[in-house]
């Protein structure tokens, strides 16, 4: 056991952050209203399944932007179990140690 958790920490805040960031999808994706098409009737197959694709890649993004949110929610969680688990056993330690009876 080290007395320094230091890089590990960073490390792993440095992946959350990471994870943060990484789901922001661009705004001309998610702001993209369904498409009219050029003409009402011109070419409803065509304007039917632009809709229908923009519907499920927004769905896909934010999918994605919520999975991002949820590893980084982890990897925090997970971070300050680790940093409590070793402030509690340098505790017990060091109460071990002042707790030695003396001959």
């Amino acid at each position: 056991m080290s007395d320094r958790i230091d890089l590990i920490t960073a490390g792993v805040l440095r992946y959350a952050e990471r994870m943060e960031n990484a789901g922001a999808p661009p705004t001309e994706v998610v702001d993209r209203p369904a498409p009219a098409g050029p003409e009402p009737d011109s070419h409803p197959e065509l304007t039917a399944a632009d809709q229908r694709i923009t519907a499920d890649l927004q769905e896909y993004v934010k999918q994605v932007e919520q999975g991002f949110a949820a590893i980084a929610s982890f990897a925090r969680a997970s971070l300050a179990a680790y940093v409590d688990a070793d402030a509690e056993a340098r505790k017990q330690i060091l109460n071990a140690l002042a707790i030695t009876p003396q001959q």
